[in-house]
């Protein structure tokens, strides 16, 4: 499965040349970037579907196991993406807001990255899967974050932020004793093909992602992004504040 592994990371690692990647290089204000909360919502619930689906779908032992620890180690995260929206609105968006047309778009792209589950004809896929969607999180994660950086703000995210980045470091996929289990196994040519393919068809999802994302920072009105800077600054200041008085209080 290392040719799997190899192929995927090939394929989405691409991605880092969409023009997403380098609008955050470029450091829009915060108030922009941080538009691309409200296209992230629906995936944040989505992608906990995804990993609880596909796991439960697995049948070879050594296989599943893989994959549960894929499973395990993203359990949770959701809750990071909540204090994100959080921090950044004040609140959390009513269904009406998830499902409002604006954001069609990015739940269609959830919808084809779900169908993927059931497309899986063996458990090779079903590891291809979560492989896939970990190579994509290594492209889209770390440049988000390391903008968010750059603006002061990783701080104070969560899911877009240092703690997040510090998790990701540590999954089970992205280390060398996994990339020596999967390398034992030998996949059947058919089963590779249905991956490859499987594989090629999430990065063009990813890629229909990046280029959502990309719209929602350059199209946002000055209006919507002085409304989230004021709301940033106001939080930061108050967080400074209460640093300060900590550290202050701790020296004395």
């Amino acid at each position: 499965m290392n040719q799997l592994q190899a192929y995927a990371a090939a394929r989405l690692g691409s991605l880092a040349e969409e023009p997403l990647f380098r609008t955050l290089a470029a450091d829009p204000a915060p108030g922009r970037s941080l538009q691309m909360l409200g296209h992230l919502t629906f995936w944040s619930r989505t992608f906990q579907d995804i990993t609880l689906l596909n796991l439960a779908r697995v049948r070879d032992p050594l296989l599943r196991e893989i994959v549960s620890t894929h499973q395990d180690e993203d359990a949770g995260h959701e809750q990071w993406f909540i204090d994100d929206l959080l921090l950044v609105f004040g609140k959390l968006p009513d269904v009406v807001a998830v499902f409002d047309p604006v954001y069609r778009p990015a739940r269609e792209v959830c919808f084809e990255l779900m169908s993927e589950v059931f497309h899986c004809e063996s458990d090779w896929e079903r590891v291809a899967l979560p492989i896939a969607l970990e190579e994509g999180g290594k492209v889209f994660l770390p440049r988000m974050i390391e903008h968010f950086e750059r603006v002061g703000l990783a701080s104070a995210l969560s899911a877009l932020g240092t703690r997040h980045a510090q998790s990701e470091a540590l999954h089970a996929l992205h280390s060398d004793d996994t990339a020596t289990v999967l390398g034992a196994f030998e996949m059947p040519m058919a089963a590779r093909a249905r991956s490859n393919a499987m594989v090629d068809r999430v990065t063009g999802t990813f890629k229909r992602f990046a280029a959502i994302l990309e719209t929602a920072i350059r199209d946002c009105s000055p209006a919507a992004e002085a409304q989230i800077a004021r709301r940033i600054g106001r939080v930061l200041s108050r967080s400074e504040l209460i640093e300060t008085t900590r550290h202050e209080s701790t020296e004395s």
